[in-house]
């Protein structure tokens, strides 16, 4: 990337995208984590914003709040860390990856691949890394991405609009990612009974731990 005769790289994306990760990993205490092994000819891409979130959950239920927040129900966290190798974090509730008892995943479906790599042209900034893949697949994953990403990443949403007591109208907002989903279906992720089976309440956030919904309050 250059701005104003300067030019600017990251030395590490794998070292920038867990150092991204873990700022906000307070709120993801219970997430299960996973390293998902890519054994096809297509390699893992990495971008300047290389920590992608997405919730499948809530994106199969046109829910219309936000689906991003860090402790959102059905959360998804995805890291790659090199052209073969990829951390995701999940909410175990929601889905299963894989075989339960084994925290390694191996991938041989391109299909899965290109959904992953596509993840991560729809969340960067600027820049992709990538070592041998070719340049009509990157255009298309590009091209593609391109007519669903937004200049703005966040917006605000007004969530409530009362009048008081002396005649003032109040309105609530609060502000969220954009859920820039696109219907991700990989081969290696089911959900269980009790998440297909769940009835969301009424609250614009869907925690997975309800206690957290008075967090930082006193």
């Amino acid at each position: 990337m250059r701005s104003e005769g300067f030019q600017f790289r990251l030395k590490n994306a794998a070292e920038q995208s867990i150092k991204t990760l873990s700022e906000g990993m307070i709120g993801a205490y219970d997430l299960e984590m996973k390293l998902l092994v890519n054994k096809t000819k297509k390699m893992f891409i990495v971008s300047d914003n290389p920590a992608v979130k997405y919730n499948q959950f809530l994106e199969k239920r046109n829910h219309p709040g936000g689906h991003l927040g860090i402790f959102t129900k059905g959360l998804q966290l995805f890291i790659p860390l090199s052209p073969s190798l990829m951390l995701v974090y999940f909410d175990k509730w929601a889905y299963k990856y894989g075989n339960k008892k084994e925290k390694i995943i191996l991938i041989k479906n391109e299909v899965d691949i290109d959904q992953l790599n596509y993840l991560q042209f729809m969340n960067c900034y600027k820049i992709i890394f990538t070592k041998q893949l070719n340049q009509f697949y990157l255009n298309q994953l590009a091209l593609k991405a391109k007519k669903k990403r937004s200049i703005d990443f966040t917006e605000l949403k007004e969530v409530k609009r009362f009048i008081d007591d002396e005649g003032l109208e109040h309105i609530q907002y609060i502000g969220q990612g954009i859920n820039n989903g696109f219907n991700m279906a990989l081969s290696f992720i089911r959900q269980p009974q009790p998440a297909k089976d769940h009835v969301l309440d009424d609250f614009v956030v869907q925690l997975r731990d309800e206690r957290m919904r008075n967090y930082g309050r006193h």
